[in-house]
This record gives structure tokens, sequence and C-alpha cells, in this order.
């Protein structure tokens, strides 16, 4: 198969950009629509996916960056739409905006159907979002999730049904899923009803080797994630695990009590979001794969021998009664608007009250349903923000039927002894932190019962273990962490590189704040520069989840500074003296190491790029690096040997 990308890629890229491929060129599927087709005795079965369409619809659609509102999002929102109706789908392109004249954002969304006989059908929803990054060309981020969108569309569009396929994309994904907020909410009570879930597409394809997962917000199973994990394994021999996926458009649904799941990269990579995101990202293969799975479970909801399926979709996910429950290693954010808070939640709160304080800050509360500390009852949540950014969270914890001693204890289980205490005006008051989530825990009596307080926490940074090249420690503990992460960069800083460092620091201050820093100061009677790297962000995702690809991209990130001072004579002043107007060493090296070819790099980056090819040690460092995260070495199209 990879020689086939091999051979057709460059053909398919010139068509492509010279536009003699476009939509007519694509075949349909042989037409159903004989007499013979409403006495099919089985599930009827589905072309498999075209990798010369998913190419085509790669390379169009990322041939500028598609931020929300740009010309690049329109143009990409038109093509889509063209395909759609080629296919045969009534397609509805609404123009969105959201916001106040001075701050509006805006945007499109394209609602195709394909109906079924009856208006009381099921209805199944396939979704994507077409927009990307600002600046970025997207092509996992989300032209992946897209072109699989369309060509799933292709091969559904004659097959027969009884149940109402909507193919609904949207932009706005990254200005809170505005878009995708504006649908839902535009949905009657009796269309909710009807739905039996949403297969979300979103990230699909990265060629490292990191897992593909069916993502959904509480990480539970769905009634489509089930049919998506048995049809992948019917058809690869393989299983796809479900895991937490918070943020997109599948928790858009969610909120609306509309069951989804996302099929997605499992951990974010060095490219998302970024100028690095372009088509040589893209495993082809993987994102056909994910279109071969989800037609194999669409037909089997589509097709005219199952019964409906509500029912059991609402059985698997009783949305009406869901209480959000907050583990204590899943982070709440401050400075997160309302909305965001909403999403990530999958939580629709209440306006409880708006008020300005004295400097006229507008301040608005929201009350949430959820669960904390293990109670098992609901506990009222009342989320503060100030200038739509969230600042405190109250709990009107006795309202649950939980004292002020049984909840002294389960603050003591989850995070350890109290920090401090102080005297009330209604009794003893008790503070926790949590120095990773940068959190702050009260537990104040009122005259009628307490409240839990929780507000941002700024830890100080504590130097957790102080190492020399050779592994010696010369200060603190180094704990499993902090091995990991010095066996990791003994891997991967070349032998002539680790004479200039003096020590590595591994510090913390927790999630956010500073992350690396580099300092030539002499220490221990050694002159050399010292590398400080903040453990648990590197280690950790935002939702607590480990991912190596963060710890590479901050240790690459790192090393680049370090060649810039440590050897200036050979890269920093070269490098300088070249690109005068704007040099930019350090970002520059960042995209020498993970992007692929130097012409698939934005134009300003081209010959930036390049320079870095100049030195063999520095090319045998970028493929070690890419080796460790499972990413081609060579200079070649995404999908080649």
């Amino acid at each position: 198969m990879r020689k086939f990308y091999k051979a057709v890629l460059p053909a398919l890229a010139f068509l492509a950009l010279s536009g003699c491929a476009g939509p007519s060129t694509r075949i349909l599927p042989p037409s159903r629509g004989t007499a013979d087709s409403e006495m099919l005795e089985e599930i009827p079965v589905v072309e498999e996916a075209n990798p010369y369409y998913l190419w085509e619809s790669l390379i169009i659609l990322t041939k500028e960056p598609r931020f929300s509102g740009s010309s690049g999002e329109s143009e990409a929102a038109r093509y889509m739409q063209q395909l759609l109706e080629d296919y045969g789908y009534d397609v509805e392109h609404r123009q969105v905006r959201s916001g106040t004249n001075d701050s509006a954002v805006i945007g499109s969304s394209l609602i195709a159907v394909k109906t079924a006989p009856s208006p009381d059908a099921d209805i199944l929803v396939i979704s994507t979002h077409h927009d990307s990054a600002k600046g970025s060309p997207g092509a996992c981020d989300n032209a992946s999730g897209s072109a699989a969108f369309l060509e799933i569309a292709r091969l559904l569009s004659e097959i027969p049904t009884d149940t109402e396929v909507r193919f609904l994309s949207f932009a706005g994904h990254e200005q809170e899923n505005f878009c995708s907020r504006q649908y839902v909410e535009s949905l009657t009570k009796r269309e909710r009803e009807r739905m039996v879930g949403v297969i979300n597409l979103d990230t699909l394809g990265y060629l490292n080797d990191d897992e593909m997962m069916l993502g959904s917000l509480d990480g539970r199973p769905t009634m489509l994630g089930d049919m998506l994990r048995d049809a992948f394994r019917e058809i690869f021999g393989e299983s796809w695990n479900y895991g937490k996926y918070t943020g997109g458009e599948g928790s858009v649904f969610f909120q609306g009590q509309i069951p989804a799941v996302t099929i997605t990269q499992k951990y974010r990579v060095p490219e998302e979001g970024t100028s690095l995101d372009n088509i040589g990202t893209v495993d082809i293969e993987k994102v056909s794969n994910v279109v071969d799975a989800v037609c194999r479970a669409a037909s089997e909801v589509m097709s005219t021998d199952t019964p409906s399926m509500t029912a059991k979709a609402h059985y698997y996910n009783n949305l009406r009664d869901y209480i959000y429950v907050q583990e204590k290693d899943e982070v709440f954010l401050f400075g997160e608007s309302p909305q965001k808070v909403m999403s990530r939640i999958g939580v629709a709160g209440r306006l409880a009250a708006t008020n300005t304080d004295s400097s006229g800050k507008q301040i608005i509360k929201y009350q949430f349903p959820m669960k904390w500390f293990g109670v098992d009852q609901m506990i009222p949540s009342n989320y503060y923000f100030v200038d739509g950014k969230l600042d405190t969270i109250n709990l009107d914890a006795d309202a649950a039927g939980v004292d002020f001693e049984d909840m002294k204890e389960r603050l003591e289980d989850t995070y350890g002894e109290a920090v401090g205490e102080s005297i009330g005006p209604n009794g003893t008051e008790y503070n926790w932190v949590d120095p990773v989530y940068r959190s702050l825990f009260a537990l104040i009596p009122e005259t009628d019962g307490f409240d839990v307080e929780i507000r941002e926490y700024a830890p100080e940074m504590t130097v957790l273990a102080e190492m020399r090249m050779d592994g010696t420690v010369t200060e603190g503990t180094a704990d499993e962490r902090c091995e990991e992460l010095f066996k990791l960069w003994r891997r991967l800083l070349p032998e002539e590189a680790q004479g200039h460092v003096n020590r590595l620091i591994f510090f913390s201050d927790g999630l956010g704040g500073e992350q690396l820093w580099l300092s030539s100061e002499k220490a221990h009677g050694m002159a050399g520069w010292d590398l400080g790297i903040d453990v648990n962000d590197a280690l950790l995702s935002i939702d607590g989840s480990r991912d190596k690809n963060r710890a590479v991209t901050m240790l690459v990130r790192l090393y680049g500074q370090l060649l810039e001072v440590s050897q200036k004579e050979r890269y920093g002043e070269p490098f300088a003296k070249q690109f005068l107007r704007e040099p930019d060493f350090g970002a520059s090296f960042e995209m020498f190491v993970f992007a692929g070819k130097p012409q698939e790099t934005p134009e300003t980056f081209h010959e930036r790029v390049n320079f870095f090819y100049e030195f063999e040690e520095l090319q045998r460092f970028r493929n070690q690096v890419r080796e460790e995260l499972h990413l081609q070495t060579e200079v070649s199209y995404a999908g080649e040997d």
C-alpha cells in the first residue's frame, strides 16, 4: 500500500494544486437505487476508502491556513460544500457570528442531510471541524478529519437507509466551538430525542505510532463507540480503546445531552496547532482505516433490517441524569471562559447571577451540578467569572448532607494534612494546596453551615534534583520522573553537546508557569551551562496524562537554546548574520527537527530550516529525535517508506 502512495502522490499533488483535480473527478459508488435494493436481506457492503480522494482533499484543504472567518476557512467550506452537493446531498451553508461588534468572531457550518423515509426516523450524526489554528496549514488538525468526513459522505451517499444521516462540519473550533454550540442550541427537543449519537472526527493519522482512541467526555463507552470498536476489530484485527476527550465538538453535543464519541489521536504531538502541521505529518493509511471502520458501523445503523437504536443509545449514556465528577487529577483552569468550562465538563451551567465589583469589572456566577471528593451526592458548585475568566469556585457542600468534620477528613484524604489554619468569625478555617494543579482549597465554617472555596495557587519553584551528566545526584532526590527525563536527555543529547552542560536541574512549580531555563553560572567549582526543566510540564499533559512527546519537544527546545549560546561561532552568530531581520534561532531549529520537507514549511522558514541541514551533527540529532517519536527520518512525502 505504501508503495502505491509513493507512486501516486506527486502526480496527485500536481493535479490538485494546478486545479485539474476537483470534485468532478470523483466517482460515486455504483447506484443501488433499483427495485432490488428494497429487498436486501443483508447490510450493504460499502466500498473501501479511496486514498486518491483522501489525498486530494488534504492537498486542497492545506493550501493555506483556515482560521475561522479567514478566506482560507471560507474556501475550505465552499470546497466541502461543492463535494457534498456532487454526492447528492442538500447542503445548508450557515454563516455564524458570535460576540459583540467589537469582538465578534465569524465562521461557517455545513449541514448535509441524507433523508430517511420516515420524518420520525433515528438520526445519526457524523461531524468534524474544518478550521485550523491561526497560521497553521492544519493537515492533521483537522484536514485529516475533514478529508475522512468527505470520503465517508461519498461512500454512504447511495446506501439504502431507514435512518436520517446528518453530515456536519464546523468552523469556530479554536474559538470555543461557537459554530457547533450554535447548531446544538438550535436543535429541537424532538431532534435530540431522535439522535442515536455523534461520530466526531478530529486529528487523525499522525505519522508517529501513538495510539488512536475513542474519546468520550467521561471516558465511558457509547453505543456508537462500541460499534466502531467492533468494526475496526473485524476489519483490521486490532482494537481501539476509550479515553477522556474534552473541549471539542463531541463535548458540545455531550453538553446538549446527545451521546458523542470522537475518533482521535491519544496524545498531542509537537506539530499540532503550529505551522509544522503540514501534509508531511499525515499517514493516509491510518485515515483510510478510520473511514472504513466508520462506514462499516454507520451502514449497520442505516440498515433497513436494524430496528430503532435510540433507546439503546440513550441507555448506554443516560445524559439526562449526568453529573460531572471532579477527580483529583482533572484540572480546573483558572482564567477559562464559561464556555470552555462547560465544554470541558459537558454540563450546561445555570446562569445564577450577574454583578459588577467596585472597579467596574463584571462578575458572573454559574452553578453546576457536580460531585467532589468522593461524596455520592451532588454538590451545588458555584463558578465565579470576573471579566469572563474563572476566578473562584465555591462549593455549597453542606447542602449535599456532608458535615464539616466529614468534609475535612475527605480533603485530608485527598490532599494530606492542612497547610494552614486560622480563626475566622465562625470558627477555625483550614487550607490545603495542590502544587501540581495550582489550586488552594479553603474549608470555611459559616453561621448556617460551611463552604469550600477554591482559588488559584501559585507555588514557588521547588528544585527536586540536580544531576551531572554522569548521573551523579548533587542535590535533592531524583525520583522516577527525574530519572526518566535524565535517561531521555542522555539518549538524545549528542556527546559533544553534553560537554557544555554542567548540571541538569529538575524543578516544579505546577502545571504551567516556567517550563525551561538556561543559566551559565558556575556551580560546584565547574564551568558550563545549567539546564532547568519543569518535571510536571514535561511529563504531564494538561489533563494529567503522561505524554513523552511533550517531554521530547521541551528537550529539543532547550537544546536549541543551548546551541545558540554555547557554540555561538558555529551556529548562533552565522545564523544571526544570515537572517538579520527575524533570526528566531529557537523556532527555526524546532521546525528543522519536527517539520517534513523544507519546502513544506511556511515560506518565511524555508531558508532558516535549510541552514541547519548544513551540519551533519544536527541532522543526526534530528533523525535521533524523530526515531524516538517514531516519525519519518527521510525527507519524503508522508506514507513513503
